[in-house]
């Protein structure tokens, strides 16, 4: 594909997962799960309970969504151009 990773985002639901996608380079989006939610995600740009539907919004766990209440493409293009969202 020829992309960087400044030219990419990653979805992880572990703290490994994390880490390695970090190391990576790649601004990384977290979504816990029962066995990984009270792991460390620091250097997430957000981290989720779920990524949401329009019916069935997200809980942010740590950073800051906006006003999204599920994860779209303005989320994304926002997480990805770093506006405001940071952890």
């Amino acid at each position: 594909m020829g992309l960087t990773a400044a030219d990419c985002l990653a979805f992880e639901d572990s703290d490994n997962g994390l880490q390695s996608s970090l190391s990576a380079g790649l601004k990384t989006i977290v979504t816990v799960n029962a066995y990984t939610r009270q792991q460390s995600f620091a250097g997430a740009k957000i981290v989720l309970d779920q990524l949401g539907e329009p019916d069935c919004e997200f809980t942010v766990l740590s950073g800051d969504a906006g006003e999204s209440a599920f994860v779209d493409i303005a989320l994304l293009k926002r997480v990805f151009a770093d506006l405001k969202i940071c952890v």
